[in-house]
């Protein structure tokens, strides 16, 4: 395509935009004076260029120029050749300018009721699920996987995935059976994460004051991206992932599976945890709040398991073992040193 019909193109929005300078102005016109065909065209689209659905796209109209002007088809200027070449040259030049004026204007119409048409995207409601302390909860979701969303966590997706992609927003802590369709991945957000699979079964511990997210792998590859800091990683079943959020690092290792998974079956573990985590782990547990009289010692730490069992079990046996002294009320735990 010739730079020339880009010229013209240009000459003529700037013009009808009332945008051209005194110069542009006067090539316009050498160029409307070079031939009939030429001021046909100016003339219709002129015409065009006042129908009410124009206004405002004039300065659009250079940067699509290509799709106007058709190669080969912009009339020429009139040459004085013998009679017969004459009306043969005169003849085919009105048919490229009817053509050109055809497409032109088609085209223009079309380009600006377009452009004067709001889209409004399809909506798609959202599902919120929220767990308070003490609370775990399973859900299924649109593509059948099933979700375990353990205590003060919360899950976001849509009531239906898209037709390229299956993804969901997680707070917390949640472990995932996702259903396998290869051509949709399923991509889990949680906390400046990614972990995206086809069909595998993995937990996710994304709590806001843990200082890396946790990634365990059960079946199936996930592959893990850290988005602030662009790092990746693919985990094969039986490895867990820890990915500090202040740094670039992520720690690879074996995983225990009662540690990583056995709070979806009541199983508490308690693994050498020092006295603050104890007391975290009690109140997000069972959903109580925990006050403190005293002052620990600074190795205190216990190692404990329990599966099903209440409150007031892991407290006094725990408080027995280490002579501390508890009062429950209602939601409010005491404990005594």
């Amino acid at each position: 395509m010739s730079n020339h019909y880009s010229d013209i193109d240009r000459l003529i929005s700037l013009y009808l935009s009332n945008r051209a300078s005194e110069s542009e102005k006067q090539e316009l016109e050498e160029w409307l004076q070079a031939s009939e065909a030429n001021r046909d065209v100016f003339r219709q689209l002129k015409k065009v260029w006042a129908t009410p659905a124009r206004h405002e796209h004039s300065d659009e109209l250079h940067s699509v120029r290509d799709q106007i002007w058709i190669e080969g088809t912009e009339p020429q200027p009139e040459v004085l050749l013998s009679k017969p070449r004459r009306l043969h040259v005169v003849y085919w030049s009105k048919v490229a300018a009817t053509l050109l004026i055809f497409l032109m204007g088609a085209w223009l119409l079309s380009y600006l009721i377009q452009r004067n048409t709001t889209v409004i995207p399809e909506t798609v409601d959202l599902v919120s699920q929220v767990n308070p302390a003490g609370q775990r909860s399973t859900h299924r979701l649109p593509d059948g996987t099933k979700v375990w969303l353990n205590a003060e966590s919360s899950l976001e997706y849509p009531e239906k995935f898209s037709d390229t992609l299956r993804l969901v927003k997680l707070k917390g802590e949640a472990f995932f059976e996702v259903a396998k369709d290869r051509s949709k991945p399923f991509i889990v957000e949680a906390d400046g994460t990614k972990t995206e699979a086809l069909g595998t079964a993995f937990n996710i511990n994304a709590y806001p004051e843990n200082s890396s997210v946790t990634i365990a792998l059960l079946e199936g590859k996930v592959r893990i991206e850290d988005i602030a800091h662009r790092q990746t990683a693919i985990l094969s079943p039986g490895e867990e992932l820890l990915a500090t959020k202040e740094t670039e690092h992520f720690d690879r290792r074996a995983f225990d599976y009662e540690k990583a998974f056995g709070w979806k079956e009541s199983i508490l573990i308690l693994d050498g945890v020092n006295f603050v985590s104890f007391c975290r782990t009690i109140e997000k547990w069972y959903g109580v709040k925990v006050k403190v009289n005293g002052t620990p010692s600074d190795d205190w730490h216990i190692r404990a398991r329990y599966q099903h069992e209440d409150l007031r079990h892991v407290l006094r046996d725990i408080c027995f073992n280490k002579n501390i002294e508890f009062e429950i009320n209602d939601k409010n735990v005491v404990l005594t040193f």
